[in-house]
């Protein structure tokens, strides 16, 4: 019981020197590759459906509280009677709202925009025909905001947790789709 204590106490230990880490990698010129999943609930109408995603971004911080990007999020879907493919491709800016760099967490604000292609493959059943597959490929600008918290484990990396509202309207599509995903990933920074 006495070995079980200790060992746990020796890694909560190197847990917290590892974790009160200067938070260097944020700082003008510095760039930043992050790797990301998240659980996603997708809203369409009266429909609602939690899909997993992944993405990455790259950023380019231009100050120490600030920083543009690029952001890629590839996600697929299947349902009973269809499945889609989706990827958005977003510009994206961030506000952090600390510039202390001894401090280990830093929170951010931001926005994207960008383009989102969806392409769908479907049953659809004719009379005369059958049912036959259908595929349909479109594409329309989505728009988004997101918040969150950058955990620095090192001067050059980071674990990060963001919420992320997005939203886009297919030109096919009546309504529009909004999208609300808790993304977790790990952040690395090169000066």
């Amino acid at each position: 019981m006495r070995s079980i204590l200790l060992n746990g106490f020796i890694i909560a230990a190197i847990t917290m020197v590892t974790v009160l880490q200067a938070h260097a990698g944020i700082q003008a010129g510095a760039k930043e590759v992050q790797l990301f999943g998240s659980l996603m609930n997708d809203s369409t109408g009266d429909t609602d459906s939690q899909t997993l995603m992944f993405g990455s971004t790259i950023n380019n911080y231009i100050k120490d509280t600030m920083s543009f990007g690029l952001v890629a999020i590839m996600m697929q879907n299947s349902s009973d009677n269809s499945d889609s493919s989706m990827v958005t491709l977003q510009g994206r800016t961030d506000l952090y709202m600390c510039d202390d760099p001894a401090a280990p967490t830093v929170p951010y604000v931001g926005l994207d925009l960008g383009t989102t292609i969806v392409t769908s493959t479907y049953e659809s059943y004719n009379y005369w025909s059958g049912t036959t597959e259908q595929t349909t490929t479109s594409a329309s600008l989505s728009y988004g905001v997101h918040g969150g918290v950058k955990v620095f484990t090192s001067e050059t990396s980071s674990v990060n947790v963001e919420a992320k509202w997005n939203s886009y309207k297919m030109e096919d599509a009546e309504e529009s789709s909004s999208q609300l995903s808790l993304n977790v990933g790990l952040s690395v920074y090169f000066f």
